[in-house]
């Protein structure tokens, strides 16, 4: 029994349709179960926490870092902030400010270019 040149096609054609079906539904109960995980509190604390410390891994690579948990903010008005201090000077929409409490130390940090745009010492209305 011989295969035709035409039911081959269609067999590559099937086959093809099939396994894109497949995908977009292993894509689709994916997203759902993330979503799902995402509109919890523990999920959303857990997100956070794994962009946190993706962050602190990438800056640890380029400098020392105290050994504590940081705070880490977003940095989305750069411009406002360059007004207020030179330390904000270089910063863009997207940094992130990494403040180490207990070691009184400030980082600006850029994940999109992995480079430290400013460091310095914390400095609180406490003290004079």
């Amino acid at each position: 029994m011989t295969v035709s040149r035409t039911q081959l096609l269609l067999i590559a054609v099937i086959a093809t349709v099939l396994a894109i079906f497949l995908a977009s539904a292993g894509l689709y109960f994916r997203t759902a179960q993330l979503l799902a995980k995402l509109s919890t509190t523990e999920g959303q604390q857990e997100l956070k926490k794994n962009e946190a410390d993706k962050i602190v891994k990438s800056l640890a690579k380029v400098t020392y870092l105290p050994a504590e948990e940081p705070s880490i903010a977003t940095i989305l008005e750069p411009r406002s902030l360059a007004t207020k201090s030179a330390f904000y000077k270089d910063v863009q929409k997207g940094d992130k400010l990494i403040v180490y409490q207990h070691a009184k130390k400030v980082f600006i940090f850029r994940p999109t270019q992995n480079l430290v745009v400013n460091v310095g010492p914390l400095i609180t209305g406490d003290e004079k």
